[in-house]
């Protein structure tokens, strides 16, 4: 298992000819070292600015909460290219046949898959948890801290629903092929950019200034903090429960492929 997890380790560590392990240290350190010599505490007059509602808001603690929300759709993004490149890599590679002769059992290739992409979300979450924690430590209490307060409730939901589409995928990829599976991805995509483009062109645009509004929705999180604490509790169990079940799918079918 150790030898297979290492495999995929070095098939997605690379960002063309970058190492994703340097870059992500490199950037969290940067991160943190920002964070300390750049405190909230730091911002005067000229760097706050009011809200619709005649808040308060410190302009340099929501330049660390945008920080993270880029860290976070980046890290959701990452994770999720992960399935296509380590398929990639052991087709490029003849490795299931090179498996075939090792005393390597089919449930065992299958396992470390989702152990690899269980382990990477585990560590982006933990990365974005520190960035956040570190932003903060030295924020200044007012609606800016309130902000980075709702990034840090909602990283485990948001990796949770990546773990999700892991489980959706690595069946598909790993029981269909990568050409199959990205047809059908694509396809899927291709359906959703389709139902995009339709709102765009005849739904209520309205709809954008009610709910994708940063106002808003801190409102919306503030008075129903009891149903996002459900859900944050709740996510991680559910797609955890979902990802095991699709690696019990992802095994039964590779194994009557194979035979």
């Amino acid at each position: 298992m150790g030898g297979l997890l290492y495999k995929d380790f070095v098939s997605v560590n690379r960002i063309g000819k970058i190492k994703l392990t340097w870059l992500m240290a490199g950037l969290t350190l940067l991160f943190v070292i920002l964070r300390i010599l750049a405190p909230g505490s730091l911002a005067g007059d000229e760097l706050y600015a009011l809200t619709n509602t005649v808040e308060s808001v410190n302009i340099i603690d929501i330049i660390f909460a945008i920080f993270i929300s880029i860290l976070l759709i980046g890290c959701f993004c990452l994770i999720n290219s992960f399935v296509g490149k380590m398929v990639d890599g052991d087709d490029k590679n003849s490795t299931r046949v090179y498996l075939a002769g090792m005393p390597i059992t089919k449930r065992t290739y299958i396992a470390s898959k989702y152990v690899f992409v269980g382990v990477a979300t585990y560590v982006f979450m933990s990365i974005c948890l520190i960035w956040t924690f570190a932003a903060l430590a030295f924020s200044e209490e007012g609606y800016a801290q309130l902000v980075l307060s709702f990034l840090e409730l909602f990283i485990a939901p948001t990796f949770s629903i990546s773990l999700l589409i892991a489980a959706f995928e690595l069946p598909l990829f790993i029981v269909l092929g990568k050409v199959r599976a990205t047809n059908i991805k694509v396809g899927i995509l291709l359906c959703l950019a389709i139902a995009v483009v339709g709102f765009f062109l005849f739904g209520d645009l309205t709809l954008f200034e009610k709910f994708f509004n940063i106002e808003v929705f801190v409102r919306y999180v503030t008075n129903h903090m009891e149903f996002v604490m459900v859900l944050q509790s709740m996510m991680p169990i559910i797609a955890v429960a979902l990802f095991y079940a699709s690696y019990r799918i992802a095994a039964h079918f590779y194994a009557k492929k194979e035979d």
